[in-house]
């Protein structure tokens, strides 16, 4: 729902509310905070792994590059965190980094990893090894662009070497400007700078829009927690996009929070039993012909592609819905 604080003001007051969610009661912040923290990282990397390989199957992936970008999360744990501020003007906060995988192609999320090419910080070694490298070893691309692609062995570190793509920018030698990047494959440096690397702003763009869903603060350290809580995130965008998919303008473009907001609480109607199923009626739902295609008769549906339509979370019973 794009927003805190619900159980507390719209679940735990009303008495009951939680069997209409197939729940025998309503778990608390502390109790989800007690179930991330029983399963460990490596049961999170699974998930995103399995939830990948679907989304994969289900075309949601180009699958020809993976963007990755840190962002620096704001942190309410208790514990001594780095501070950071987005301009002078800003009060310092806590900050917890986090990687962003995504498919820049499609702008939807991967998984949430480690980086794979980065830039090399801009110092005065870099930069006098980068004046050392002879002019001949650099390819002319076109006019005041160069690049050059080399092996290189991190100082200190016993790990295998990664490749320097090194660029030239400028015409007169005495002008030229140099930078560098790290890459851990051997691969074209001309399309990773100039045509891959400008897409990692998709991953600015969908954080942006969708951080509301639990991505825009971390609340604990506790890695466990962390990784559960947001891939736990990640399953529901890949919810969303569905909805989002079926419903086409204008929901498909409005942000993660004007989407809660707007349509996903801003739905009337009534739930009741019929037999074995809840029936769900919404009253004001939106491209209803669309929707009615997909959902209504939901339980016949599921059995003609041999799918169990009984759903074990609301005791055995079936689902459907209706629109109005």
């Amino acid at each position: 729902m794009c927003t805190t604080g619900v159980r507390q003001q719209r679940v735990l007051s009303q008495r009951g509310f939680e069997l209409a969610n197939g729940l025998p009661f309503v778990a608390s912040d502390v109790a989800i905070h007690c179930l991330l923290a029983e399963h460990v990282v490596a049961e999170a990397q699974r998930l995103q792994v399995a939830l990948g390989r679907i989304r994969r199957a289900s075309d949601d992936y180009a699958g020809k590059l993976l963007a990755i970008d840190p962002h620096r999360t704001q942190s309410h744990s208790k514990r001594q965190r780095r501070r950071y501020r987005d301009d002078q003007k800003t009060k310092p906060f806590k900050v917890v980094p986090m990687f962003f995988g995504l498919d820049p192609d499609t702008h939807q999320p991967v998984c949430f990893t480690v980086d794979l090419l980065v830039p090399m910080k801009n110092t005065r070694p870099l930069r006098k090894q980068l004046r050392a490298i002879p002019p001949e070893q650099f390819t002319r691309r076109w006019a005041g662009f160069a690049t050059a692609k080399l092996p290189y062995q991190m100082a200190r570190s016993g790990a295998k070497p990664v490749f320097q793509f090194a660029q030239r920018t400028g015409e007169k030698p005495g002008d030229c400007r140099f930078g560098a990047f790290l890459s851990t494959t051997d691969r074209d440096e001309v399309e990773a700078l100039t045509l891959d690397y400008p897409k990692r702003w998709r991953v600015e763009e969908f954080f942006n829009a969708h951080q509301a869903l639990g991505w825009k603060r971390a609340g604990t350290l506790n890695l466990n927690i962390r990784y559960g809580q947001m891939t736990m995130a990640l399953i529901a965008q890949a919810v969303l996009h569905r909805i989002r998919r079926l419903l086409g303008e204008p929901y498909s473009t409005w942000d993660a929070g004007h989407f809660a907001k707007s349509l996903l609480a801003g739905l009337e109607g009534d739930i009741r039993v019929h037999d074995d199923t809840i029936v769900v009626t919404y009253y004001n739902a939106p491209n209803v012909p669309l929707l009615r295609e997909h959902y209504a008769g939901l339980p016949d549906r599921l059995e003609r592609e041999h799918i169990d339509p009984h759903i074990p979370w609301l005791y055995g019973f079936k689902l459907d819905f209706r629109f109005r």
